[in-house]
């Protein structure tokens, strides 16, 4: 681990350092207190969601180094990895399943759905950083080559590959590993695996690039996909009850993240298409958040 100076660092890299750790800090308490009623499901997800993270992290400095971080406050892997990534994890792929949740989807239109609210979710952060410098792109890597706004393509894609995987995973497995202990156990494993579903699911992307399908119509595609499964997926009631307490505890997180990102935006004086862009997006994550927050929490389908 190492630790450099809070005060030697932009006041936006702080910044986004405790808002990424108090958003994470909310997704624990959330997940704590649907545990406490008797849902296993959130804190299984959020075992499995940070164990996909850090492994996901840690492998890709070593077989995917596309891109580097900058320093941060504290440092982990030879100043490699920040402390805070741990957290946008959790932060994205955890309360995009606990909002999703909430539609009763069937298991075939959740992962989209989930994977729609991340790129969301994740977005403004992606483009803002070109103009803050948060981390760096590789500038030789083809994959990483194609980029809208100072954001690799395949960037978005990522997202829907592996946080649906996560979500279908977290899914399939709960009501196997949600007995005893094996909650805990299961967690590793299903990060890991996380993993290797997302890079089978990667794989037509890899297709379609080497038939010569620019990577801005295969974004464009797959976030429409998953938009639209989002507008037209039939909608149900939660597996279990959700109380009004727990919903505002999930809005408050990507409020909380979409706000500081606008504030940044606002003290760095960004005027061009990033800041139009960040900001329709950013708009478009908090209302996913509102609708999914005022559906009906009453009623209860059973797990399955």
């Amino acid at each position: 681990m190492n630790l450099n100076n809070p005060f030697h660092l932009p006041l936006a890299f702080t910044g986004l350092e405790w808002t990424v750790v108090l958003c994470a800090a909310l997704t624990l308490w959330h997940a704590l207190l649907r545990f406490r009623e008797g849902d296993t499901f959130h804190l299984f997800v959020w075992a499995c969601v940070f164990c996909y993270g850090v492994t996901m992290e840690l492998l890709s400095y070593r077989f995917f180094p596309a891109y580097a971080h900058a320093r941060f406050t504290v440092m982990f892997d030879g100043q490699k990895l920040p402390l805070y990534i741990t957290g946008i994890y959790p932060l994205l792929i955890y309360s995009a399943i606990a909002a999703t949740a909430r539609l009763g989807l069937s298991r075939a239109a959740e992962p989209f759905v989930v994977a729609f609210a991340t790129v969301l979710v994740d977005a403004p952060w992606d483009i803002l950083n070109e103009p803050i410098g948060w981390w760096s792109w590789s500038a030789t890597d083809p994959i990483v080559r194609t980029r809208w706004l100072g954001v690799p393509m395949t960037n978005f894609l990522w997202h829907v590959a592996f946080d649906g995987s996560a979500a279908f995973l977290t899914r399939l497995v709960h009501p196997t590993a949600s007995r005893g202990r094996r909650i805990f156990l299961a967690a590793p494993l299903v990060g890991f695996a996380t993993i290797v579903v997302g890079i089978i699911a990667f794989i037509p992307y890899h297709l379609v690039h080497r038939l010569g399908v620019p990577d801005q119509w295969s974004v464009a595609v797959v976030v429409t996909a998953c938009a639209l499964v989002f507008a037209l997926a039939r909608r149900g009631h939660p597996r279990l009850p959700i109380p009004r307490a727990t919903d505002r505890l999930l809005l408050a997180i990507p409020l909380l993240f979409e706000g500081f990102l606008m504030v940044v935006l606002l003290a760095g004086r960004i005027r061009d298409a990033h800041a139009l862009a960040a900001g329709v997006i950013a708009i478009g994550a908090v209302c996913f958040y509102l609708y999914t927050c005022r559906r009906p929490s009453h009623q209860a389908v059973p797990n399955g």
